[in-house]
């Protein structure tokens, strides 16, 4: 669905659709969008549309739902694996991770970094469904590869032929550099979806010297931007994988998060994406709440579904891991805005084969004019 095709509208419509034509209460019927005016907004059409029933209806942002879904265990559940009592406010948690960077060694690479920058990285790492044992998995792999594979192309490199035309170029550089690569690579991740060094690095060189090649006057520009981006120079002059220097700040990252997320649970607090992560956890260890909550929440309806990152994604097929569930998914690839907080807009591709959904193409704009359509 395209700007100004009414998907806002379409989740209002289709709710009350629900509470006209079926047995649903109101409290069955779930939508979750990703701003607070967004859901007032939802609310206020579906008000007009059936009335004060509106008011029952569960209408979110995706954290204010894990919220819910937090307190609601709270109540549930007999023994509590941690004390989830409140979320931390921004100035606690900025205090609280720039009292772990003071007590890193001087020499740690993280100890004088920007506080908001580590914060919202580790923010990122948990919309990822990344913990810290995987960061800290992650970069010690990485480092092990990045030393091996630099070890055996600086010699390729120191000896290459300057200004080499395309084919000597790939000849005597850039095949034995996806020799030494292919050393490395290997079929499973290092965790999660994360692939190996080697894996990356070859699929992007193999890429490059297809591009270049199939030009009708092939030059080593491809292949020389792949060697910027990817290599460079030590202060002795020998060349290495540029990502030494990222893969220490993520191990030292790994050790922030770590404490960090120790001392939320000494305190009782959780943060911004604790919200989603400790909900994905309640569900996928407790089947009871989970069976009460996908009986409780038989229709489900999202909005803006491109800019679903993974643990979002997470909870709501938790939630509808039954069959035959009623879910139904709106959204426009061309407007995925939260790329920067892990959304991804194959994400509705990804809705469309998990659960065998049909698609329907909104191209009607209700918004602009013909002459700004046009244009």
């Amino acid at each position: 669905a395209g700007p100004g095709t009414g998907k806002t509208q379409l989740l209002s419509a289709k709710g009350a659709y629900i509470l006209e034509h079926t047995d649903a209460n109101p409290e069955n019927i779930l939508c979750l969008t990703f701003t607070e005016a967004g859901a007032q907004n939802m609310r206020d059409r579906l008000q007009t549309m059936i009335g004060k029933a509106a008011q029952d209806v569960n209408i979110h942002t995706y954290h204010a739902f894990g919220k819910n879904l937090l307190d609601r265990y709270q109540n549930y559940a007999e023994n509590l694996e941690r004390r989830l009592e409140s979320p931390i406010d921004g100035t606690a948690q900025f205090k609280s991770v720039a009292e772990i960077q003071k007590k890193l060694p001087a020499t740690d690479i993280l100890r004088n970094a920007p506080t908001k920058d580590i914060i919202e990285t580790i923010g990122n790492a948990k919309a990822a469904r990344l913990a810290a044992s995987d960061l800290t998995k992650i970069a010690q792999q990485n480092i092990e590869d990045s030393n091996a594979i630099s070890a055996e192309i600086s010699p390729i490199l120191e000896n290459a032929p300057k200004r080499a035309k395309f084919d000597v170029a790939v000849a005597e550089v850039y095949q034995p550099i996806l020799a030494v690569l292919a050393q490395y690579i290997a079929k499973d991740p290092i965790t999660g979806n994360i692939e190996r060094l080697a894996n990356v690095l070859t699929r992007d060189l193999n890429l490059a010297i297809e591009k270049a090649g199939a030009s009708e006057k092939p030059s080593v520009k491809l292949l020389t931007a792949w060697k910027t981006k990817n290599i460079e120079q030590d202060d002795k002059g020998n060349y290495r994988l540029k990502d030494y220097i990222a893969n220490k700040k993520l191990l030292s990252l790994a050790k922030i998060m770590q404490q960090y997320d120790e001392k939320l649970e000494k305190d009782g607090l959780f943060d911004f994406n604790d919200m989603i992560e400790w909900t994905i956890h309640y569900l996928k260890t407790d089947q009871g709440f989970r069976l009460s909550l996908s009986e409780l929440f038989q229709y489900v309806l999202l909005d803006e579904f491109q800019d679903t990152n993974a643990s979002q994604f997470e909870l709501i097929k938790l939630l509808t891991d039954y069959e035959k569930p009623c879910v139904m998914a709106v959204g426009d690839d061309d407007q995925a805005i939260y790329e920067f907080q892990g959304a991804n807009a194959s994400n509705l591709m990804d809705f469309r084969e998990h659960y065998q959904a049909g698609v329907i193409p909104l191209v009607k704009n209700y918004r602009c004019t013909g002459e700004i359509l046009d244009l």
